[in-house]
């Protein structure tokens, strides 16, 4: 049974995780009921090529798990290899918004070849310093890859609305309140009270012939990844999302 998991090299709860962006479709932050949202941000989408989005839907061969501090990679049938990753968006103190990016292993290994050092501050932190001054490794591609768990299958784009309450008493927390909390919602459902959101494509959705699936979907914790054939922890995290075939 898979479960999530955490990329980057964090800890998880389970299967796998990869990194890659794609527009899902082509959606401007949609106005909310109420009317009281004070900061709409634009869209944050899956970033992928047209070539990853073709796989997810039709040409999934193999998956590659890579535990809780590995990468995990999908195959489609030509050879095409992604790797699942978070990405991240900071929108303002306090509110940043996940999803997932599907970079192709040509397309990392591309990008490392292209890279140059940047200009810094030399009023830098050294240790940061360090770490942007670094040329990005391509990761190795792994020797095992596991089956597709679907013969034929529909492919989905989970949708949310996440946004923030300012001010809010909640007990249990660290700090003196009140706190600002971070929630979501299906599209169109913002409560009024809510200052500020953002539509995020925040997973995907598989569905077997059978209805068996596989969830992969950014996760509450930064940088970490669900990936899930739970039918519970499925229904649980697409209770308040949306979803789009692809």
């Amino acid at each position: 049974m898979y479960g999530p998991v955490a990329a980057e090299n964090r800890p998880v709860r389970g299967w796998g995780c990869f990194r890659v962006a794609i527009d899902s479709h082509d959606l401007h932050p949609r106005p909310e009921p109420g009317g009281a949202i004070v900061r709409q941000y634009p869209s944050f989408e899956i970033e992928a090529s047209e070539l990853a989005f073709a796989a997810l839907r039709n040409d999934m061969s193999t998956i590659h798990f890579g535990g809780a501090h590995g990468q995990t990679w999908l195959r489609d049938r030509y050879g095409n290899t992604f790797a699942l990753n978070v990405n991240q968006r900071d929108l303002e103190y306090k509110f940043e918004v996940f999803s997932l990016a599907l970079p192709s292993h040509s397309e990392l290994t591309e990008q490392a070849a292209a890279w140059k050092p940047p200009t810094l501050d030399d009023q830098m932190d050294e240790r940061l310093r360090a770490i942007y001054s670094t040329r990005p490794s391509v990761p190795l591609l792994p020797d095992a890859f596991q089956p597709w768990p679907f013969v034929h299958w529909r492919a989905e784009v989970l949708r949310r609305v996440e946004f923030i309450i300012e001010d809010v008493d909640v007990e249990g927390t660290f700090g003196t309140g009140p706190h600002n909390m971070q929630s979501a919602a299906p599209p169109g459902s913002v409560p009024s009270e809510a200052s500020a959101a953002c539509e995020v494509a925040v997973g995907l959705l598989f569905t077997g012939a059978e209805n068996d699936r596989l969830l992969l979907a950014a996760d509450w914790m930064p940088f970490s990844l669900i990936v899930s054939r739970d039918p519970g922890e499925i229904e649980r995290f697409i209770d308040v999302c949306e979803a789009i075939e692809i």
